[in-house]
C-alpha cells in the first residue's frame, strides 16, 4: 500500500485499519506458540468428547475454581486449537486497542491510536506462558482485555452518549465474562463503585451503571462463596505453602504488597516504564518548578536503575543489591529480612516511590474527574495483585497474576498521553513520534515471538 494514499484517508479509517492489522499480526504470531503446562495437563478432561469437557467445568466449580465462563472458553479453544487460538488472540488484541481508544472519549487522532497500539504490544506476553499459552491467553489476557472494555459504558455515560439495545446487552455480557476472573472482578467492582458514587453525587446516575455495578457485585459474591475456590486454597496450601496457615492477615498483606511493589520497580517491564515516562514528560512540559520536576523523575529513574541498569548500579555500588533483592518468602517484615535490613528498606523506598506517583497524578490532572480516573485505576490495579497475598498460590501463580494490574497501567498511560496531546500536541516532532511508536510495535512483536521460542514444550 502507498504510504501517501494511506495517510490521506480519514482518521477513523486509518485508526480501524491500524487496529485490525496489529490484531491480525498478533493472532498470526501464535503460530510460533507451543503448548505446555496446563494446556497439556488439562487435556485429559475433555479430549474424548465435548460433553466430557462440560462435565469437567461443572465439577471444577466445586473442586477447584469459580471461573465457569473462562474455563468454558478455554476448553473450547483448547479442544479446537486450530484456528480458534489465533482468532481469540487477534480478537483480544483488537478489544484492548479499541477499548483504550473508546475510554478517552470522542477523539479521532491517528497518532494517539498508534501510541495505543504500541502500549498494547508492550505488554509482557511471556508471563502468560507460565500456565501455558492457551491457558494464559484465555484465562488471563483475554478476560483482562474485556475488563477494559467493561469500563467503556462509564465513559459513554460521562459523555452523555446513548447506546442501542444491542450495545447495552453486549456490555452486560462483557462485564459478566470479564468479572468471572477473580482479579478482574476486584478491579471492576472498585471502578464501578467509584462511578456509581460519582454519578449519584452529580445526579446523573443511569440504569446501565446501576445494573453493571450490581452485576460486578454479584460476581464478587459468587467468587467469595464458590466452594471450588476454597477447596483449591486448602489443597494448594499443603502443596505450595505449608507455612501459610501460620501467617496472620498483616503478614499476608505484607507479602502481597511487597512482591507487587518490587515487580513494578525492579522487573524492567516496558509497559510500566512507558507509563512512568509519559507521566514524567507531562509534568516536565507542564511545570517549571524544580520540586515538581524532581518528583516526576524519581519513579522513572528508580524503575530504570533498579531494572534495566541494575548491573551498572551494582558495579558503581555493590551495596545497591539490597534495593532490588528478592522479597523474603514470608514478606518484607519478618525475622530474617529484619536481620538483613533488606526487606524494610525496600518497603520504605517503594512506598516513597508510590507516594511520588500519586503526587504526579494530582499534578498531571486539572480536573477532579481526571484525578479520580487515574487514582482508581492505579489503586484497583495494584490491589488486584496485592489480594494474591491472601492466597497460598501467590508464588505458584507466578507473574501471570500481574495481568489485570498491567492492563490498568495501560489505561493510565493512554489517558495521560491523550491529555498531553490535548494540551501540548505531539511529543517532539510528528515524524519522530511516528518512528518511536513504529519501533515499539516492531519491538513488541519481536519480544512476543522470542517469548514463543523460549517457551518450554
Amino acid at each position: 500500500m502507498d504510504a501517501k494514499k494511506f495517510f490521506k484517508r480519514k482518521e477513523s479509517t486509518k485508526i480501524e485499519m491500524l487496529f485490525f492489522i496489529v490484531s491480525v499480526l498478533f493472532g498470526l504470531s501464535f503460530l510460533f506458540a507451543h503448548m505446555g503446562a496446563d494446556d497439556v495437563s488439562t487435556q485429559q478432561y475433555f479430549e474424548k468428547s465435548f460433553m466430557q469437557g462440560v462435565k469437567w467445568i461443572m465439577d471444577v466449580i466445586v473442586t477447584w475454581s469459580s471461573r465457569l465462563l473462562i474455563n468454558m472458553v478455554f476448553m473450547i479453544v483448547r479442544r479446537y486449537y486450530n484456528p480458534l487460538i489465533y482468532l481469540y488472540a487477534a480478537g483480544s488484541m483488537y478489544v484492548i486497542q479499541k477499548s483504550l481508544y473508546l475510554l478517552i472519549g470522542k477523539r479521532e487522532d491517528f497518532h494517539l491510536a498508534l501510541f495505543i497500539s504500541s502500549v498494547s504490544l508492550s505488554f509482557p506476553f511471556v508471563i502468560l506462558s507460565t500456565s501455558g499459552w492457551i491457558m494464559g491467553t484465555t484465562s488471563y489476557y483475554g478476560p483482562a482485555c474485556c475488563m477494559l472494555a467493561a469500563m467503556v459504558p462509564i465513559r459513554k455515560t460521562y459523555d452523555g452518549e446513548k447506546l442501542k439495545l444491542w450495545e447495552e446487552l453486549l456490555y452486560v455480557l462483557i462485564v459478566i465474562y470479564a468479572a468471572n476472573g477473580e482479579q478482574n472482578v476486584v478491579v471492576l467492582l472498585g471502578i464501578y463503585t467509584v462511578a456509581f458514587v460519582y454519578f449519584l453525587l452529580k445526579k446523573n446516575l443511569r440504569a446501565r451503571i446501576v445494573i453493571l455495578w450490581i452485576l460486578t457485585g454479584f460476581s464478587f459474591a459468587y467468587m467469595l462463596l464458590c466452594p471450588g475456590n476454597y477447596a483449591r486454597s486448602e489443597a494448594n496450601e499443603a502443596y505450595w505453602f505449608p507455612a501459610y496457615g501460620m501467617l496472620d492477615p498483616i503478614d499476608k498483606f505484607d507479602i502481597g504488597l511487597s512482591t507487587t511493589l518490587r515487580y513494578i520497580f525492579c522487573e524492567s517491564e516496558l509497559l510500566i516504564l512507558i507509563c512512568l515516562f509519559v507521566m514524567m514528560l507531562f509534568i516536565w512540559r507542564k511545570y517549571s518548578d524544580f520540586l515538581f520536576r524532581v518528583i516526576s523523575v524519581v519513579p522513572f529513574a528508580a524503575a530504570v536503575l533498579l531494572g534495566p541498569l541494575r548491573t551498572v548500579l551494582t558495579v558503581i555500588s555493590p551495596a545497591a543489591t539490597v534495593l532490588y533483592a528478592q522479597i523474603d518468602y514470608h514478606g518484607a517484615y519478618n525475622a530474617a529480612s529484619m536481620a538483613r535490613g533488606s526487606g524494610p528498606l525496600q518497603f520504605v523506598i517503594f512506598l516513597i516511590l508510590i507516594a511520588c506517583i500519586c503526587a504526579e497524578i494530582f499534578l498531571i490532572n486539572d480536573t477532579p474527574e481526571g484525578i479520580v480516573c487515574d487514582l482508581s485505576l492505579a489503586v484497583m490495579g495494584v490491589g488486584s495483585r496485592v489480594m494474591l497475598g491472601f492466597s497460598p498460590t501467590i508464588y505458584a501463580s507466578s507473574t501471570r497474576t500481574y495481568t489485570a494490574m498491567l492492563m490498568c497501567f495501560s489505561a493510565i498511560a493512554v489517558h495521560d498521553y491523550a491529555n498531553y496531546r490535548k494540551q501540548f500536541g505531539t511529543i517532539g516532532k510528528r515524524t519522530r513520534m511516528l518512528y518511536v511508536c513504529g519501533a515499539l510495535l516492531v519491538y513488541g512483536f519481536l519480544v512476543l515471538i522470542s517469548g514463543f521460542a523460549g517457551m518450554f514444550v
